[in-house]
């Protein structure tokens, strides 16, 4: 065999295992690369629906706050003239939400959605504490990161010496759990707070 054939059988070797290298390679990296894509597609949607149920939250909050304020000394189960939160009440403002939630989100399911409404209420006379849970009656278990009950930095009394009433509304919506299937983790459930201090 002369030197030119020799070679080019050489560079013809050559080429033959970089491109067996790079099929190994790359069937080693497909998955990992496959993986990210589909974490970072995952997380992309849930920060999204997060941050709409954010903002949910922060109204739902805001609006039982000022109904409480406002209109409590008109339920016999008033306290320093202040409401505590009743089923009705929880139920309309999750069906306010509910409803904001279908016209914004494609694919919106209500059975995948839950809440949990809280109200921390201190008698300024007995110093007796209130503290009442609104639950989702559907099979989604929403509860939040931490109480109010355990929240004493925010244990606070105004500048009349009257203990402040604490608010806190929890949304919990099972979403899709593309990455947590891949890897056998469950990472579905979504969930919102938003606190709030009363007058």
């Amino acid at each position: 065999m002369s030197g030119r054939n020799l070679n080019k059988f050489s560079l013809v070797n050559d080429r033959s295992r970089q491109s067996g290298t790079f099929v190994v390679e790359f069937a080693v990296i497909a998955p990992v690369i496959a993986m990210v894509l589909v974490f970072a597609t995952d997380m992309v949607g849930k920060q999204s629906l997060k941050g709409r149920m954010q903002v949910l939250a922060y109204s739902a909050v805001s609006v039982i706050k000022e109904r409480v304020e406002l209109y409590g000394e008109t339920n016999a189960d008033a306290i320093d003239g202040k409401v505590l939160i009743d089923s009705n009440q929880a139920t309309m403002v999750y069906n306010i939400v509910k409803d904001s939630m279908e016209r914004t989100m494609i694919g919106f399911d209500d059975r995948k959605m839950g809440y949990a409404i809280e109200q921390y209420k201190v008698d300024g006379e007995t110093n007796k504490v209130h503290h009442t849970t609104k639950l989702s009656d559907n099979n989604i278990t929403c509860q939040p990161d931490k109480t109010l009950d355990k929240m004493k930095e925010l244990h606070i009394k105004t500048s009349w010496n009257r203990p402040v009433s604490l608010y806190q509304v929890t949304f919990c919506y099972q979403d899709t759990n593309a990455f947590g299937d891949l890897i056998g983790g469950n990472y579905s459930m979504v969930k919102a707070s938003a606190i709030m201090l009363g007058r």
